[in-house]
């Protein structure tokens, strides 16, 4: 039992040398309970002890650096250009790492809103980190090599790394020239998207709940098979791995208007109800090497149950719309349908209801209120099975 907790003495000193090391001298050491504001400076060191809290607001400046052993429980950290390194607990409203700021997180972080923006700005995620929302945005970098779990992630011109385990329990959007690099384990509970001249280059285990959108010029390269819970949709390019088989096995529907593979990427599709041609609806490119249920590898198996929306024959016009879209599409049966228009970022734009009869159905929509740019129109029925299109719109 002595040579026991000797141990774990050795081991609490040796995190101290090490977090001391990554400081350097503390110019400011807070080792009880703190509630006041913290400024860091240029050539500034707070270090907050393991037996410190702060609950104050903290700003650290580009040249000052933050320490944290003990407990940040503040409603704001904004890292503006300066260094924080977390070997405690932070629980957080919102943190900001911007202006080149640096931010390590190597034990616990749980913030409800977090932003990691403008060029240089980086994010490193040894630890456990919980968000509602999390963000990389304008140039900025982030990187986890921990557990990740949040409601929404989204990246923005920016560049995100997975080297650990993500779990999203809502939405994913890498858009508007973002690359994102998969290496370990993603989770996404709800809809992915990627749009707008992104990269998304999937290597390992990624899984999809719902729907899957790949569009506006972007790119999707997955070396693996990925999971789709429910509707697959690609309009721009998709490619696999040059010596091997990767894609993906769809629940629901699979519609292709862009390109899938070419001579050196052997993609495999698997639509779970088999439709004739491989996917239930192509008028994109499709290359000769794409394989059709026969692809097998390390990440994921093949095999899903197929599922049967109620709606069918959904048209969407005029397109491009400007103020008005009218929707016409049929139903198999009288049912309460749910009409959605999301953006190619994968965010709720337009929502509502529909009391649907048996046989065709028309409604229309107003978008007036939409911005210039590609949406995709949705009608899911009771099963939650969906159909969808994309439409442009123009002022």
């Amino acid at each position: 039992m002595i040579k026991r907790y000797f141990s774990m003495a050795l081991a609490l000193v040796a995190a101290g040398i090490q977090l001391q090391a990554q400081c350097g001298s503390c110019s400011t050491t807070i080792s009880n309970a703190s509630p006041a504001n913290q400024l860091v400076s240029n050539g500034q060191t707070l270090c907050i002890t393991s037996t410190g809290t702060v609950s104050g607001l903290i700003t650290v400046l580009a040249g000052g650096k933050v320490c944290n052993q003990g407990l940040i429980n503040s409603t704001n950290v904004w890292v503006a250009g300066g260094t924080l390194i977390n070997s405690g607990t932070m629980t957080i409203n919102n943190i900001t790492v911007s202006s080149a700021g640096s931010f390590t997180n190597e034990a616990s972080l749980d913030a409800d809103s977090f932003l990691v923006i403008s060029t240089n700005a980086r994010y490193v995620n040894n630890g456990t980190q919980v968000n509602q929302a999390f963000a990389t945005a304008d140039h900025a970098a982030s990187v986890n090599n921990g557990t990740l779990t949040s409601n929404v992630v989204y990246d923005s011109i920016g560049d995100f790394t997975n080297n650990g385990n993500i779990i999203i329990n809502d939405g994913f959007a890498n858009g508007w020239g973002s690359n994102c690099f998969n290496n370990g384990n993603i989770r996404i509970a709800n809809d992915f998207a990627n749009g707008y001249n992104s990269v998304f280059i999937n290597n390992k285990n990624m899984s999809v709940m719902r729907d899957f959108y790949n569009g506006n010029n972007s790119s999707y390269t997955t070396n693996c098979m990925v999971s789709i819970g429910r509707n697959w949709s690609n309009t721009a390019t998709v490619l696999g791995p040059a010596g091997s088989c990767g894609g993906f096995n769809i629940a629901g529907s699979s519609s292709n208007s862009g390109s899938i593979g070419n001579a050196s990427s052997f993609i495999d599709l698997c639509d779970a109800g088999h439709p004739t041609g491989g996917i239930d609806a192509n008028i994109g490119t499709i290359a000769s090497t794409t394989t059709y249920c026969s692809c097998t590898n390390t990440c994921m198996t093949v095999g899903l149950q197929e599922l049967h929306s109620s709606v069918s024959s959904l048209v969407a016009y005029p397109n491009p719309a400007s103020g008005r879209l009218m929707v016409r599409y049929s139903a198999s049966r009288q049912e309460t349908v749910s009409v959605t228009v999301k953006d190619m970022m994968g965010r709720t734009v337009l929502s509502h209801t529909q009391a649907s009869f048996a046989g065709n159905n028309e409604l229309e929509l107003n978008t007036s209120s939409l911005a210039e740019g590609s949406y995709i129109l949705s009608i899911s029925d009771a099963t939650q099975a969906a159909v969808n299109r994309i439409f442009n719109v123009v002022k």
